[in-house]
């Protein structure tokens, strides 16, 4: 998995994140985000299995509780 194949868009009504063109979330998130705080990482294990960490920040996240969906709406794709 490169950088390159990783597609994605933080917006305050839109989150979308796509590998290699196989949609992982597409959706209006359940709470609203610091969209600009919000990015992924990838690593790698020791048995050489890639990993994709996605991190949504919450606006006022010291006040604000995740919703118990992460995603309210789904986009089609």
């Amino acid at each position: 998995m490169g950088s390159s194949e990783i597609a994605q868009e933080f917006c305050p009504h839109r989150v979308y994140i796509a590998v290699a063109g196989e949609v992982l979330l597409n959706g209006v998130p359940g709470c609203d985000l610091d969209w600009e705080e919000c990015h992924w990482d990838k690593d790698v294990d020791a048995a050489g299995q890639q990993w994709l960490f996605v991190h949504l920040v919450k606006k006022d996240a010291a006040n604000a509780r995740w919703p118990l969906t992460l995603l309210k709406e789904h986009i089609a794709d």
